[in-house]
């Protein structure tokens, strides 16, 4: 009589300890090569990693998302689908370590392969949806949250914080801030007032976001991030004892918060204490070096130590930063108007009018610069523009009624110097300088002196007075 005795099979899945020490340790090169052992040891029908997907999915803190949507519609080969079937240990595990690898189309197809084995799997179309979402396909994400939240057995929070975002990316605001809403009743996390707060913004609504803010910081009291946002936003509303006691508690929980310290030194900076700012901007400046914000505020401090150069340093990497940052190009070329590059400003200026063609204070500007440059027309063209964008800015009818009466228009600059005194009269923000102007200006055109309009205070002035500089909050 023949006996067989049966052959010795490995265990399946012994290994998948092994395989999660290693994902947990970020090292992909060594869990691929056990994930492969194991699959041929096993003739390919390992099945814990497709169910160790979800896990790592939670225990490493994934933003998961829910979408589902159907293969057909990406152009799927219903044939390669069959040929994959046996590989279902592996396909989320895999998903998973090319998502971290960068390679998210590469890990969409496997999460797909995975969402046909198990359709009434949750976490699989959260990762179909997570990969989604990071492609920019944010509509498609939106049909597959939606599914998920069909499937899903309980309310669950990433499904309605990630379908929120993905709302806010497809411009449906109301319904955005709907799931974000239902996400906080699941959970209050930090990114979800934030995420709300920023809808409020969206629609113009400050007190709304403040309000979100003010909620949030009930339940993360130690969060620098909703201190600072919310500074600065009383910032914004010029509630500034308010904004520096919120700037002062992201500061005291992370003393190295660099949106917190950029936007304390722009507080010091507008009260005028460069020297401080300059030295908080410093300690910004090795966290954030790639801020436009922070070079522009710099340059503004440079400028009113006089320092041109750095000034102007400092503004042009701003603007390699920033190109198309309005409050840069002004700068810019009111710096150069300073220091005479009269060209320079030029380009500058006009830059900024592209960007924002409703500035007063940028034809304001231009039209000086085209004083200085002899060109009369265009000067008178971009001085009347200035004074229509702004009828109640003096100084732009100052200097207009200086360059007509350097040209010999005495009637028009007589004009423009009784819309001055008009808008002059009970406005103590105007410089002592500017009124100087003014009286010499009436010397010579002999007209009573309007010297006794109430004196101005503490505005520093170019000497035809260039008008406010822009400063960047963040």
């Amino acid at each position: 009589m023949l006996f067989v005795t049966a052959p010795e099979s490995p265990l399946l899945e012994s290994r998948n300890w092994l395989i999660h020490i290693h994902y947990s340790r970020r090292e992909f090169d060594v869990c691929r090569m056990y994930i492969q052992e194991e699959l041929e040891r096993s003739s390919r029908m390992a099945e814990y990693p497709n169910y160790i997907m979800g896990i790592t999915g939670q225990a490493h803190g994934s933003v998961v998302s829910a979408p589902g949507y159907e293969l057909t519609g990406l152009g799927f080969d219903s044939r390669a689908v069959s040929r994959v079937l046996f590989l279902k240990g592996e396909l989320s595990q895999k998903g998973i370590i090319l998502r971290h690898e960068g390679k998210i189309q590469e890990s969409l197809e496997y999460f797909q392969i995975c969402h046909v084995l198990n359709p009434r799997s949750v976490n699989n179309i959260k990762q179909v949806a997570r990969s989604l979402y990071l492609l920019g396909r944010h509509r498609l994400a939106v049909e597959a949250y939606l599914e998920a939240e069909a499937v899903a057995t309980k309310p669950d929070w990433a499904i309605y914080h990630n379908l929120g975002l993905c709302l806010v990316h497809v411009g449906e605001q109301a319904k955005a801030k709907e799931n974000f809403l239902r996400a906080l009743q699941c959970s209050r996390q930090e990114e979800t007032y934030m995420a709300l707060a920023k809808i409020h913004l969206l629609e113009e609504d400050i007190e709304g976001a403040i309000w979100i803010y003010k909620t949030a910081l009930q339940c993360y009291r130690d969060s620098s991030e909703l201190s600072t946002a919310l500074g600065l936003l009383y910032m914004k509303t010029g509630q500034f004892q308010s904004a520096f006691e919120q700037l002062g508690s992201a500061l005291a929980h992370d003393n190295n918060c660099p949106r917190a310290l950029l936007a304390a030194a722009t507080m010091m900076q507008a009260h005028k204490d460069i020297d401080v700012a300059l030295s908080k901007y410093k300690i910004v400046a090795q966290c954030l070096p790639e801020s436009s914000a922070l070079w522009n505020n710099m340059g503004m401090c440079f400028f009113n130590k006089k320092k041109y150069v750095a000034a102007i340093s400092c503004l042009k990497r701003a603007n390699y930063l920033s190109p198309f940052d309005y409050n840069t190009l002004f700068n810019l070329g009111v710096v150069h108007l300073h220091t005479q590059q009269h060209a320079s400003a030029f380009h500058f200026l006009s830059a900024a009018i592209n960007f924002r063609p409703n500035s007063a204070a940028a034809f304001h500007m231009l039209a000086l610069c085209l004083k200085n440059m002899e060109d009369p027309e265009n000067a008178i063209q971009a001085f009347d523009q200035a004074g229509q964008l702004d009828p109640s800015e003096p100084t732009v009818a100052l200097n207009y009624a200086v360059f007509l009466n350097s040209k010999g228009d005495k009637d028009k600059a007589i004009e423009q110097l009784r819309k001055f005194q008009k808008l002059a009269e009970g406005n103590t923000a105007l410089d002592s300088q500017l009124l100087e102007m003014a009286s010499e200006l009436c010397v010579k055109l002999s007209l009573s002196d309007i010297t006794n309009i109430n004196d101005a205070h503490n505005a520093e002035q170019l000497d035809e007075n260039p008008g406010d500089l822009e400063q960047d909050l963040v």
